[in-house]
Order: structure tokens, then C-alpha cells, then sequence
């Protein structure tokens, strides 16, 4: 049983507007409920931030590239 679908844009169960509000009363009829979680706007990222992100993706995949880093505890 799903009591309700919480989304990150309505594009990811919609076409359109139209559709995910006829999808949010299809679902509220039936007990449940229909979120969109956007605000509409585009989270605004810092150089830094999308480095920082950068790097942990490619620390979680295995691949390191800060070797400064490394290199500091051998002094």
C-alpha cells in the first residue's frame, strides 16, 4: 500500500502540469497524496561546493586526486 508519492520535480511522474495535478487527485481520492519537493528554483552551488562534491564522487568511486593530502603525513 502507498500512502502518498513524494517527487523532486513533477516532470518524474508527469508530462505536464495538468497531468500531475489530475495524477495528485487521482491519488488523494484513493487516501493518499501527491508532493512535489522542488521549490522551482535551481540550487545555487559555489565553485567550492561543486569541487568539494567532485572530489567525494571520485573518492567514492575509488579514483583520489588529491595527493597533497596524502603527502602531508609523510613529512
Amino acid at each position: 500500500m502507498i500512502r502518498g508519492v513524494i517527487v523532486s520535480g513533477p516532470a518524474h511522474v508527469a508530462s505536464d502540469a495538468a497531468q500531475f495535478t489530475a495524477l495528485g487527485v487521482l491519488l488523494r481520492d484513493r487516501g493518499g497524496f501527491l508532493a512535489d519537493a522542488s521549490n522551482g528554483t535551481p540550487a545555487r552551488r559555489t565553485p567550492g561546493q561543486a569541487r568539494r562534491r567532485r572530489d567525494l564522487a571520485d573518492a567514492a568511486s575509488g579514483w583520489f586526486t588529491q595527493t597533497e593530502a596524502s603527502e602531508e603525513g609523510t613529512s
